[in-house]
């Protein structure tokens, strides 16, 4: 087939397509091709459509109903809470134990200065322990949360030296040492500020602060621990949060400035 028959092939094989699509349409009620091709107006329905379809609801999406507002503003709107509940008060027999705790800071010489003595020496006697009571004597309710007594055991040092005080002073310091056991009750500390073994030789800073009930004490001054600080064979001194030199602890004393 040359080329010239070819295109009339090509034509005669469109037209048939062509009258075969316009009679399809026209069946289905777009009547001929022209019409089925011209543009459509926005405004006219398509075919089939219906002519007057179901309107969108009037009105706008905002007309919500509102949410309830306050006046009040947010952080001075009052708080509800239950009822307060106080945690009872456990019975006075059972036994007692209380653990003490302490933020430290080293703070030499601030506490060289608050001290009224500081005494080098050795521990030569340790308790019996017993409650800060006046006479010693179990409170009536150590669990009371009005409860000012606690447990403590009386301590000696002989003194080798004073760095600070002396004259006056008692060549064998008694120290309030709180902490111990006095029968089914006890207390404890954290840190050792407050514990002494005989034969300790320790670096000791005191003061006066001590409750009233307890001064004097078997007729003698009871001074209150606010640094302690154990010596060793080398020269070190230790607590349960620093080890230093002595002469680094004798230097941060300042007590000659």
């Amino acid at each position: 087939m040359n080329s010239h028959s070819r295109l009339i092939w090509t034509i005669s094989v469109l037209t048939i397509v062509f009258l075969m699509i316009s009679a399809i349409l026209a069946s289905a009620g777009w009547g001929n091709i022209a019409t089925a091709m011209r543009p459509l107006d926005l405004g006219t329905p398509m075919p089939n459509e219906p002519k007057d379809p179901t309107p969108f609801p009037s009105g706008s999406v905002l007309d919500l109903t509102p949410y309830p507002t306050s006046d009040v503003p947010f952080d001075q709107i009052p708080e509800t809470r239950g009822p307060a509940v106080t945690p009872p008060t456990p019975d006075a027999s059972q036994p007692y134990h209380r653990s003490i705790s302490r933020y430290y800071a080293a703070m030499t010489s601030n506490k060289a200065a608050q001290a009224t003595a500081i005494v080098s020496g050795t521990v030569t006697t340790v308790g019996p322990a017993r409650w800060t009571t006046s006479d010693g004597a179990r409170p009536t309710n150590p669990w009371s949360a009005n409860n000012p007594y606690t447990i403590f055991t009386p301590d000696t040092v002989l003194a080798a030296s004073y760095l600070k005080g002396g004259p006056g002073l008692s060549s064998s310091p008694l120290l309030m040492a709180v902490g111990g056991t006095v029968g089914q009750d006890s207390a404890d500390s954290e840190d050792d500020l407050t514990t002494f073994n005989v034969g300790d030789k320790v670096i000791i800073f005191l003061d006066q602060q001590v409750p009233s009930q307890l001064q004097p004490f078997n007729g003698q001054t009871l001074w209150r621990v606010i640094e302690h600080y154990t010596l060793d064979n080398n020269g070190n001194a230790y607590n349960s949060y620093r080890t230093l030199t002595v002469q680094n602890l004798l230097g941060e004393m300042k007590l000659g400035n």
